[in-house]
């Protein structure tokens, strides 16, 4: 059923009072076990910071989000979104495991305020990264979509750029249906594609939109609609039905034009507040809070429900996975990757390219890496080579 409600801006009691206890069927979909894993950042004044939230060894991204601890006003989301093991939006590719979740705020007001950044993190899911790109002009907005492979759908999602400067707001990042439209998105549907819009407000830059993309997942579409009046701000919650817990979530404008900013779009537990929400949590609501900058329009905040037996809470895991010791060489993923960004994450990760060699593959992409030696994830000492097998592409028959 389709819910509609006018403007929020304090709504967690009415957040507390829709959750139910929950009684799951015996057995979890993959993904189920979602937990949250946090990072905390601060502002002491004006200016514009991030965090990478990342997820324990062996688990991967889900969906993530970010927001203020100290309420909504006065800051707004540059980029939110997820990262493979290298932490950049440069290196995250089609078929790439997420492994952290990378967030960026604006803070404009002057008043000191602490945000988290979440990262929801699975032990069973086989979500992967399906982006797609798109170049913005000095001042332009504009959009795109990333779309899921036959036969997969939609964990969750997010948008960032390959700059190492942001200048820019997220008017809007979420799930849609099939149609590619949030206005037809609604309870139940089966979320195929994440949609974004960004305003670029300097020098030109390419942004990523981000789908985490599942062939064994369950999840399905909650979503709760909101009107802002031309100038206001206002959010809502997206709540999952009992049995049911949020692996990702985002937030859309049922409108056919998007002038906002995002302020908030973040999942929260029991206690439906960001605050309370910790390390080992499950997600129950998915919030939202957007500012509209223009004439009157609608707004989705939409979550993506999972469900089965509820896992136990997992205790907080407080202190991120240890680094290699001595500054030492931490091989990074590359399969998939172009040679040029292959070779900036591995000496990145203090390491060196070594013997490159070229085959012909049938499944990935000419000019992209095929396979690596050493594994990823696996520790050499500083400076160690890395050898690299490039696709040619497929072999043409004569």
């Amino acid at each position: 059923m389709r819910r509609s409600i006018r403007t929020c801006t304090a709504v967690a009691g009415a957040a507390l009072g829709a959750l139910s206890a929950i009684a799951g069927p015996a057995h979890s979909a993959p993904g189920a076990d979602a937990i949250i894993q946090e990072t905390i950042f601060r502002f002491a004044g004006t200016g514009a910071d991030g965090a990478t939230a990342t997820c324990p060894a062996r688990r991967r991204i889900v969906g993530g989000g970010v927001g203020s601890i100290d309420g909504t006003g006065g800051s707004i989301v540059v980029a939110s979104g997820p990262v493979d093991e290298t932490g950049e939006t440069v290196n995250t590719l089609d078929g790439d495991i997420a492994r952290g979740w990378y967030a960026k705020v604006v803070n404009n007001d002057g008043a000191p305020r602490s945000f988290k950044v979440y990262a929801l993190c699975s032990a069973t899911s086989d979500a992967t990264v399906e982006e797609t790109s798109f170049n913005m002009g000095v001042g332009a907005s504009g959009g795109a979509s990333a779309t899921c492979p036959a036969g997969r759908r939609v964990t969750g999602g997010g948008v960032g750029t390959t700059e190492t400067a942001l200048a820019g707001t997220v008017q809007a990042s979420g799930p849609v249906d099939e149609s590619g439209l949030a206005r037809n998105t609604t309870d139940g549907d089966v979320a195929r594609s994440w949609q974004a819009n960004v305003s670029n407000s300097s020098s030109p830059r390419t942004y990523r939109v981000f789908a985490l993309c599942s062939a064994t997942s369950d999840v399905t579409i909650e979503e709760t609609r909101f009107d802002l009046a031309t100038g206001s701000s206002g959010g809502a919650y997206a709540t999952c039905p009992a049995g049911r817990w949020v692996t990702g979530g985002g937030v859309g404008t049922t409108a056919d034009t998007v002038d906002s900013s995002v302020v908030v779009s973040v999942p929260v537990g029991e206690s439906g507040l960001i605050l309370f929400t910790d390390d080992g949590d499950l997600a129950n609501y998915w919030y939202a809070n957007v500012d509209n900058l223009s004439t009157p329009r609608g707004y989705s905040v939409a979550a993506l429900c999972t469900g089965g037996a509820r896992p136990a809470r997992t205790p907080p895991i407080l202190t991120p996975p240890p680094r290699a010791p001595g500054g030492a060489c931490v091989v990074p993923r590359l399969r998939g990757k172009r040679l040029a960004t292959a070779t900036r994450a591995i000496r990145r990760a203090r390491c060196r390219v070594g013997r490159i060699r070229r085959g012909y593959s049938r499944r990935v992409r000419k000019g992209r890496v095929i396979s690596q030696s050493p594994r990823p994830r696996t520790t050499r000492r500083a400076g160690a080579k890395i050898r690299l097998l490039l696709s040619r592409g497929p072999r043409r028959s004569n």
